[in-house]
C-alpha cells in the first residue's frame, strides 16, 4: 500500500530532473520502501505526467566515452606493454628455457582476459568487466604490498612493479563518478523496456542453491563432529579444524540467509543482467563452504577462503551496488 506522500515525492524528484534509477536507489536504501511499492508509485505518476529525463543524462548517453574512460584504456594498454618489456628484459639476455613456458603462460592468459575486459568496458560499456579487472588486480595484492614496502629501498623492484602501478591508476579512472555515470547510463538504457513475469533466479535458483548447500554442509559437519567424539572435538588436537568448519558455516550461512530471505524479496520484481553473475558467485561460495567441512580436503576450502575471500567480497560489494542501480521494474 503506497501513500500520497510517496507519490508526491516521486513526482517532485522526477520533475527536478533526477532519474528513475536514482530515485529507486534512494527509496530502497533510505526510505524502507519495497520495489513493488516504488513501481506502483512510478505508475501513479506516469498516469498524470511523463517522466522527465535530465538533459545531462540524455547528453551523457549519446556522447562518446568521457576522458576518464580514455585514460583508463591507455593506462591499461601501457601496463600490458610494460609487462611484455619486463619479460623481454628478464629473459632476453639468458634465452628463454622451455621450462619457463609454464611460468609465463598464466600471466599471458591474465593479460588476454584483461584486454577483453578493457575492450568490453570502453567499446561495449560493460559494467561487469571493470569488476573483473578489480578482482584480477586484487589477486596481485602481495605484489602491491611489496611495492609499498620496497619502493623506497629497491629501485629495481619499482621498475618491475610498473605494470601494477599503471593498473592501479587505470582502476582509479574507471571508478570515478564520471566513468560510473557513463557506464550506468548505458546499462539502464539497455534494459529499459524489458519486462519479465518473475525473477526466477532470485525466487527459485539462488534460494534453492543456498538451502541445499547449507543443509548438506551442516549435515556433514554434524556427522564429522560426532565421528570424532562429539563436542569434545572442540577441546582436542583437532579443535582448530573444528572451529574453522564452524566459522565457515556461520559466515557463509549468514550470507546465504541474507540472499535467501532479504535480497530475494527485494529483487523479486526487478531484473538485471548481473543476476547471472550473482548466481555464479553463489555457486562458487557454496562449493567453498562444502569443501571446508569435508575432512581430508578441508584445506582446499580453507585455502580458497584465504586467497579468494578478499577478491570475492570486493566483487560482491560492487555487484551489489550496481544491482541496486540497474533495476528494471516488472
Amino acid at each position: 500500500m503506497i501513500t500520497q506522500e510517496l507519490i508526491d515525492y516521486v513526482k517532485t524528484q522526477l520533475a527536478s530532473g533526477i532519474t528513475r534509477e536514482k530515485v529507486t536507489s534512494d527509496l530502497l536504501g533510505q526510505g524502507g520502501w519495497t520495489m513493488e511499492q516504488i513501481n506502483e508509485a512510478f505508475q501513479a505518476t506516469q498516469q498524470t505526467a511523463p517522466q522527465k529525463v535530465s538533459q545531462s543524462d540524455s547528453v551523457l548517453e549519446m556522447t562518446e566515452a568521457p576522458k576518464n574512460i580514455k585514460y583508463f584504456e591507455w593506462l591499461m594498454y601501457a601496463s600490458f606493454v610494460a609487462s611484455a618489456a619486463i619479460w623481454i628484459f628478464q629473459f632476453g639476455s639468458t634465452g628463454f628455457p622451455v621450462a619457463m613456458i609454464a611460468v609465463v603462460v598464466v600471466p599471458i592468459i591474465g593479460i588476454l582476459i584483461k584486454f577483453v575486459c578493457v575492450y568490453r568496458v570502453v567499446y561495449h560499456r560493460a559494467e561487469w568487466a571493470r569488476i573483473v579487472l578489480v578482482v584480477l588486480l586484487a589477486l596481485n595484492a602481495f605484489s602491491i604490498l611489496g611495492f609499498f614496502y620496497y619502493a623506497f629501498t629497491n629501485p629495481l623492484f619499482l621498475v618491475t612493479s610498473l605494470p601494477i602501478i599503471l593498473e592501479i591508476a587505470a582502476t582509479y579512472f574507471v571508478f570515478t563518478a564520471q566513468s560510473s555515470a557513463w557506464l550506468t547510463a548505458h546499462a539502464n538504457s539497455q534494459v529499459s523496456g524489458t519486462y519479465i513475469t518473475d525473477n526466477t533466479k532470485w525466487t527459485k535458483v539462488i534460494p534453492r542453491i543456498n538451502k541445499i548447500f547449507t543443509i548438506l554442509s551442516v549435515g556433514v559437519f554434524v556427522v564429522v563432529v560426532l565421528s570424532f567424539g562429539g563436542p569434545s572435538v572442540f577441546t582436542s588436537d583437532l579443535a582448530f579444524f573444528a572451529f574453522a568448519m564452524l566459522g565457515t558455516i556461520i559466515v557463509i550461512g549468514a550470507i546465504n540467509y541474507f540472499e535467501t530471505f532479504k535480497l530475494a524479496k527485494r529483487y523479486v520484481n526487478s531484473n538485471s543482467k548481473l543476476d547471472t553473475w550473482f548466481t555464479v558467485l553463489v555457486v562458487l561460495r557454496n562449493l567453498v563452504l562444502f569443501l571446508s567441512v569435508i575432512p581430508g580436503i578441508q584445506l582446499i576450502g580453507m585455502a580458497a577462503m584465504v586467497f579468494g575471500g578478499i577478491p570475492y567480497l570486493i566483487v560482491y560489494y560492487f555487484m551489489f551496488r550496481a544491482r541496486n542501480k540497474s533495476v528494471v521494474a516488472v
